[in-house]
């Protein structure tokens, strides 16, 4: 259980409580390839939009989206999967809006490596 500012409360100090999940906790190494569009998109890692075995590194960055999520509240693809979530049976809608928030957090990290003053952000690692 996490707790952070409760959403669309812009100014308030609400706090709200969010449950963390482990559905698709597996062995690794050895786990199976899983489609990007399974689990919340919205603290999953950036290399889960992609249908790839997940590592830890995935468990990691996860963790600091929920963590960013928690200190400055919605984070900007919360209103993209809002509207992908109204057709969410649709494979090809999980598919766009997946990638896009896979380009929205690809733009965060730049936006904030740029702002720090850094010449880039660190890369993703090789598998």
């Amino acid at each position: 259980v996490l707790m952070g500012r409760a959403q669309g409360d812009t100014g308030s100090n609400r706090i709200a409580l969010f449950l963390i999940d482990f559905e698709l906790a597996q062995r690794y190494p050895g786990g199976s390839k899983v489609e990007g569009n399974i689990g919340s998109a919205e603290w999953s890692s950036i290399r889960s939009a992609d249908v790839v075995e997940r590592i830890p590194e995935d468990d990691l960055e996860a963790l600091g989206w929920v963590l960013l999520n928690g200190l400055v509240g919605s984070l900007p693809w919360f209103d993209w999967l809002g509207a992908a979530y109204r057709d969410w049976e649709s494979k090809w809608t999980r598919a766009q809006a997946v990638k896009q928030v896979q380009r929205g957090k690809l733009r965060v990290l730049e936006e904030s490596s740029a702002a720090a003053g850094w010449r880039r952000s660190v890369g993703m690692p090789e598998e």
